[in-house]
């Protein structure tokens, strides 16, 4: 599971006008691939619903080439249409690489965004 937390103080950046860092967040999908990325996804939390307060989530589902790369990514579902989950969720998952040699045709990840305290 995919987790994208914001504390205050990027909250606090975010209204000065300064964009956050983009900080690796640890990523597990599914079983046959978990740990095995040479690129993990780098999740924004989407300004709009960080403005809002509101939390959410994505389903995205990419096709898996055998050297790692990711293609073809699609928004399945997502909680909260309005304030751009599953675009925050594409991005990330586009800019993504696995480790090459993993038996599958494709991957789907669902990507949280909470709230930090």
């Amino acid at each position: 599971m995919l987790v994208a937390i914001v504390t205050s103080s990027i909250a606090l950046m975010l209204q000065a006008g300064l964009k956050p860092p983009r900080p690796p967040v640890p990523v597990a999908v599914g079983e046959a691939v978990a740990g095995r990325w040479r690129r993990a996804p780098r999740v924004i939390y989407p300004p709009v619903a960080l403005s809002s307060g509101v939390q959410g989530w994505a389903d995205i589902r990419c096709s898996l080439a055998t050297d790692g790369s990711l293609s073809d990514c699609r928004v399945l579902q997502e909680s909260q249409p309005d304030y751009g989950f599953g675009d925050a969720g594409l991005e990330a998952m586009m800019a993504a690489q696995l480790a090459p040699g993993i038996q599958t045709p494709f991957v789907r990840q669902r990507i949280h965004f909470r709230l930090g305290d």
